[in-house]
């Protein structure tokens, strides 16, 4: 009996944020276990989450307590993640917040980080029994402060994703998309063969 036999995989909230920008990525991570060597980049932003303490979260929120690292696991929805940080404002409302090297697309979210945000809400709701609202992204390349109402669709878009990763892991299975669009600037390009 294997690993994997013994014990479930939980998709990790950040394979939600791969699956928007090419559902090849966590087929090629979870099934394959080709993984992108660390880049320079990826250590900046390691550094750049170390050092985050969450002071760019905005005063309007009215915080009374800001947890950071915050790791959560969902037995009924099968995923896993660390969210960067979870205001708790003082009227109660729980709101997770994600920290991005990166700039924003031109004040907005991009589709990839507003999902794995919303999966980060899913796990706060699972977690803490309470609805969220709305989240935070902070993109530290151009300072910008996003804020993400998380609506029924986009949850629907995260089950789906968390549907179709489950399954490519579950029967090693590929997705029949790509996102050719990113290919261009994808490390799995090498790899991917599509």
């Amino acid at each position: 009996m294997t690993q994997a036999e013994l014990e479930p995989f939980y998709v990790p909230a950040s394979a939600i944020r791969q699956y928007y920008f090419c559902p090849q990525i966590p087929y090629l991570n979870y099934v394959l276990h080709i993984a992108e060597p660390e880049t320079e980049s990826m250590k900046a932003s390691k550094e750049a989450h170390e050092r985050f303490r969450a002071q760019w979260i905005p005063r309007k929120y009215e915080p009374v307590r800001i947890v950071t690292k915050v790791y959560l696991r969902s037995d009924r929805l099968r995923m896993e993640g660390l969210i960067d940080a979870v205001v708790e404002t003082k009227f109660g409302e729980l709101i997770p917040c994600e920290f991005k090297l990166s700039a924003s697309y031109k004040g907005r979210a991009l589709r990839k980080d507003r999902m794995q945000l919303v999966a980060c809400a899913m796990l706060v709701e699972d977690q803490f029994g309470s609805t969220v609202k709305r989240g935070l992204i902070y993109y530290a390349e151009d300072g910008r402060k996003v804020e993400v109402r998380i609506s029924e669709s986009d949850r629907w878009f995260v089950k789906r994703a968390l549907a179709e990763i489950l399954r490519m892991v579950e029967q090693e299975e590929r997705p029949s998309g790509a996102n050719r669009e990113n290919c261009h600037q994808c490390w799995y390009r090498h790899a991917c063969r599509l």
